[in-house]
């Protein structure tokens, strides 16, 4: 009776995601922002898309599914949902499984350097992939019909602030850091808005205008912030790559990730001739 009576506690509070189909909530930090489920089951199927479950561990990240005991690398991957694994297949088709599963570069010996995204603040490489924030509201009810871009300097410096921020705790800990623009439907020159059905066009062209502007504002600083702007990096097949006006679909992250590793490659290049002396 003890175990039955256990059993059943355990199945009401433990946020396993295996017990029954609840709704798992997601925990706020006041540090870290908000926090996943820890070892559940997430469903981050988006509407019209295939079905999608994103498995989390301990600390409630978004599993990896290569596992290094030594990596000769380590590339941690930060960001929102898109970074998470929302339109992704599975954890093996989100953006940082993509980059893991990516042969790298040859070292002076000929060994293959593998990248391993294992979510460690002592890391030799941190990545930020960033996407804009949303615009303000106009006042009227329901979702903006037009952009009000009044706060998106203020909005930008205060992002990059953030960024520089964690570009020095990543630098006192012997890691390179590099902010990521990333590609969204919004930053297609000539995506059909009419593709986006879950709000109104005139709502998707003020988020567009908004985030444009931001992006703009935000490229100011990514000299000193080792930035890498990526937010066209996926223009040239829009129709295969998104699954709503932010997400990717297993090929669009897995595009991503090649851009990605492109743009870090003479990052790891000198890596390896440090290590290597």
């Amino acid at each position: 009776m003890l175990e039955l009576a256990a059993g059943m506690i355990i199945g009401r509070f433990a946020q396993t995601g295996s017990f029954d189909a609840r709704v798992l909530q997601n925990d706020f930090h006041p540090f870290l922002g908000w926090e996943h489920p820890r070892n559940a089951v997430l469903d981050a199927t988006k509407p019209g898309a295939a079905p999608s479950q994103i498995h989390t561990d301990a600390k409630g990240r978004s599993i990896t599914p290569l596992a290094f005991v030594k990596p000769r690398l380590t590339l941690v991957v930060t960001g929102g949902s898109t970074m998470f694994g929302v339109g992704s297949s599975d954890n093996s088709t989100t953006v940082p499984s993509l980059l893991e599963k990516q042969p790298v570069v040859l070292n002076p010996m000929g060994y293959l350097r593998q990248v391993s995204s294992l979510a460690d603040l002592v890391a030799r490489v941190v990545l930020r992939v960033t996407s804009a924030t949303a615009p303000a509201q106009d006042g009227g009810e329901g979702p903006p019909t037009r952009a009000d871009t009044s706060n998106v300097l203020a909005r930008a410096l205060f992002s990059a602030e953030h960024y520089a921020a964690m570009k020095a705790m990543t630098e006192l800990q012997g890691g390179r850091f590099h902010m990521v623009l990333q590609p969204t439907a919004y930053t297609l020159p000539d995506f059909d808005l009419s593709r986006l059905t879950d709000r109104p066009i005139a709502a998707h062209q003020a988020q567009k205008t908004y985030e444009n502007a931001f992006y703009q504002s935000l490229s100011i600083y990514l000299g000193r912030l080792g930035g890498i702007d990526l937010s066209h990096g996926l223009d040239d097949d829009p129709g295969e790559s998104y699954v709503d006006n932010y997400h990717y679909t297993d090929e669009g992250a897995n595009r991503l990730a090649g851009r990605i590793l492109d743009a870090l490659e003479p990052e790891i290049a000198r890596l390896a001739r440090e290590k290597a002396q």
